[in-house]
């Protein structure tokens, strides 16, 4: 099965479930939220792991260090997202997550966790909750092996679906979308005008934009060469 068809199987990549409404719905007492202004750390490279984290509002990037010592993003995480699983094998924190826009963060410490999942039936096991990391990180494998106009397609296309709806704005500049999207600079730029000229978006400010959901569905399932 190549990388197109791999994307267009629904069931595999929806996603995961929005795990704020869990939350919500188990009516978890001593689980606390907290504001986070843009710019501030939550974790870094090094770290003893002693938390995992659930984005309520605004928007976090994770980032590694490549090969090279070059600062690499390699997960976006929106309402409704948990990350930091990813590092829970180790026991400590891989890279540095760093807050993009103001956010609204619940930490949930592991032990605890496995207490209240054991005692709240209404509550997913751990090991449930940190699966909608990995379908999250599994669909940006994916995503890299396409070329560089369905890779960002598919991008906005997830955005869109966390947000819920076709007017989005970006939480993260286009250079550090192209770092994301592991694209060079031009390579990105020639991409989004790709976008604009087959009308599957238009841009409604800097980094605002008006996505048409169709197009850019019918884009990311049309094969092309890969591109950095």
């Amino acid at each position: 099965m190549n990388a197109t068809s791999a994307m267009l199987l629904a069931p595999f990549w929806n996603g995961g479930d929005d795990v704020r409404g869990t939350l919500r719905a188990a009516a978890v007492r001593g689980l606390r939220s907290r504001a986070v202004a843009a710019g501030q750390a939550l974790f870094r490279r090094g770290e003893r792991l002693s938390r995992v984290f659930i984005v309520m509002s605004g928007a976090v990037q994770v980032s590694r260090a490549d090969r090279e010592g070059r600062s690499k993003i390699v997960d976006l995480a929106l309402p409704g997202d948990v990350f930091g699983f990813d590092d829970f094998a180790s026991g400590l924190y891989a890279g540095d997550a760093v807050v993009l826009r103001d956010a609204v963060v619940c930490a949930i410490e592991p032990q605890r966790w496995w207490r209240l999942s054991a005692r709240n039936p209404r509550l997913p096991a751990l090991a449930s909750l940190g699966a909608t990391q990995v379908n999250r990180v599994l669909r940006q494998n994916m995503r890299l092996r396409l070329g560089a106009a369905s890779r960002l397609a598919d991008c906005l296309l997830q955005l869109a679906e966390k947000l819920g709806r076709a007017e989005i704005e970006l939480p993260l500049s286009y250079q550090d979308l192209a770092n994301y999207l592991d694209l060079r600079p031009e390579t990105m730029s020639r991409a989004l005008h790709e976008l604009e000229d087959s009308q599957c978006l238009r841009r409604a400010g800097r980094t605002r934009l008006e996505l048409d959901p169709e197009r850019l569905r019918v884009t990311r399932a049309t094969p092309r060469p890969r591109q950095v």
